[in-house]
């Protein structure tokens, strides 16, 4: 098992790019934390780990780096994280982003945003070095350019 780790605030596109680099590549899943909790709620953790020891290849991993401040270094040896990859982009676009999916709630405000985003970074900086991980950190990417990132980190997997 190992894990590539997609960070960044509501609506920064992780999964986009997650389920692009899905399509590409067969050895890859991916694995949406708010999935597991709308499935299974306080068993997600559990569901999460059988699903992730079950797949052989690599699998991404949709982070929110935002909330907690629970030391997730432990959870990203165990699971093998090979690199993390941070998105990050400009609060007026994802203040656009959030207005048009009316899907779930989210918070709205542009200071909020970049508050969102800070705490995010360093938590992935910080986790990066813990673990001695590559960090990709992607501003304002495209999504092809945010999928190159991805690739080049599983092939470093092998």
């Amino acid at each position: 098992m190992k894990t590539v780790k997609i960070a960044g605030v509501s609506g920064a596109g992780k999964s986009t790019l997650m389920r692009l680099v899905e399509e590409r590549a067969r050895h890859v899943r991916s694995h949406t934390y708010s999935s597991y909790l709308k499935q299974y709620g306080k068993l997600a953790d559990a569901f999460a780990w059988r699903d992730l020891v079950a797949h052989k290849g690599v699998s991404l991993m949709d982070e929110h780096l935002e909330f907690g401040e629970a030391d997730l270094s432990h959870a990203y040896i165990r699971e093998e994280t090979i690199g993390i990859v941070v998105l990050e982009v400009s609060p007026e676009v994802l203040l656009a982003r959030r207005r048009r999916d009316l899907t779930r709630p989210r918070p709205d405000s542009k200071e909020h945003i970049i508050t969102e985003q800070r705490i995010s970074i360093q938590r992935a900086v910080r986790l990066a070095e813990i673990c001695r991980l590559p960090l990709v950190h992607l501003r304002d990417s495209d999504i092809e350019r945010a999928a190159s990132a991805v690739d080049a980190l599983l092939q470093r997997a092998g």
